[in-house]
């Protein structure tokens, strides 16, 4: 049996559809403009038409995005075009922490606009 939504729930998700859709414009000029300064570092010593790798990580999972970027980093593995999206503060500063000012550390970016207000896991 499917319990169908009651119209509260459906109230709740339309207005997060509707912040994200109000910022969608704002997002991606934030995030191309976190690409392009980093294609225009990259430009000379690579291709720049190589994909450019995107990964999610909330904080229950920040651990072991650091553990991944730790192994790759004693791997020499080239870890500059992953734009990381972190969904909240904490996350972003473990990402913030863990990289460098050059152009060979991933990329990160919080979406402040639609995850700025939503509570971590287990807060109601």
């Amino acid at each position: 049996r499917h319990n169908v939504p009651r119209m509260p729930l459906i109230r709740k998700h339309w207005q997060s559809l509707l912040i994200f859709l109000e910022h969608l414009d704002d997002v991606l000029d934030d995030v191309r403009k976190i690409i392009d300064e980093r294609l225009a570092k990259l430009t000379a010593i690579s291709n720049r038409h190589q994909p450019i790798i995107a990964m999610t990580v909330n904080k229950g999972q920040s651990q072991l995005l650091a553990n991944f970027l730790c192994a790759a980093r004693s791997k020499n593995l080239d870890v500059s075009r992953i734009l990381v999206f972190v969904t909240d503060a904490e996350s972003e500063a473990i990402v913030q922490n863990l990289i460098s000012d050059d152009h060979s550390s991933p990329m990160v970016y919080f979406d402040r606009y639609n995850f700025e207000s939503v509570p971590l896991g287990g807060d109601n």
